[in-house]
């Protein structure tokens, strides 16, 4: 179990929760409307596809990636809490298991747009993750004390056997690799006015704390 001492669950909280309203932010500011990627050669010469359920930072679907980064964000907003819990588990769950099906159900309709895929995959692992967490929280035991750990969550006897702390090990190093490789666009030269909203490299930094945050959570229940 990792202990949180109070004014750090506090600061993670309200970390995520502007995370999270920024991405919220985002949704409205991006174009609703898909863009053409282009596909293969193989496909022929020009082709294009419009994708229409999407997620990517920069290809198409800005508007579904960053909702999903914000009902991500608030969730784990929530889960830093020291001592209160405002949104029940189910509703989580919930949430995310639309995340996850809408998503899933993209990724069959994207065709050879890889671009699009890579982002759409890093989202449903996500979702996954969160549910897995989420499901783990409610199996172990919540008698930890109030404001010394992350809303009293003890793992203990959540997971059988290896295969709870292998898959837990499997997405600490997916979000450790996706953090490094976000962390990269850093240094990437960035377009030009592009604006606080549609920021490349603001939007790289909020995906690496992201991913930070869910390696914290993830450690928890290791």
């Amino acid at each position: 179990m990792l202990m949180v001492p109070v004014w750090a669950s506090w600061a993670l909280a309200a970390m995520f929760t502007v995370l999270g309203g920024y991405s919220a932010v985002r949704v409205a500011a991006l174009s609703p409307n898909p863009v053409p990627v282009p596909v293969p050669a193989s496909a022929g010469p020009g082709t294009v596809e419009t994708v229409a359920c999407g997620c990517s930072d920069e290809t198409s679907g800005e508007r579904a990636s960053s909702l999903a980064h914000a009902v991500m964000a608030l969730a784990m907003a929530t889960l830093f809490l020291p001592s209160t819990d405002p949104v029940p588990t189910a509703v989580w769950i919930i949430l995310f298991t639309a995340v996850a099906a809408w998503f899933g159900a993209g990724l069959l309709r994207a065709g050879n747009a890889t671009r699009w895929t890579s982002v759409a995959v890093h989202h449903l692992i996500g979702a996954l993750a969160m549910i897995y967490m989420l499901v783990s929280m409610g199996s172990g035991s919540a008698n930890s004390a109030a404001g010394t750990d992350m809303s009293g969550m003890d793992m203990s006897g959540g997971r059988a056997g290896i295969a709870g702390p292998v898959v837990v090990i499997a997405l600490m190093l997916y979000f450790g690799a996706d953090a490094t490789s976000s962390g990269l666009r850093l240094f990437r030269p960035a377009p030009a006015d592009t604006g606080v909203l549609r920021s490349v490299r603001l939007s790289a930094s909020c995906r690496v704390l992201m991913c930070l945050g869910m390696i914290v959570m993830l450690a928890v229940i290791l």
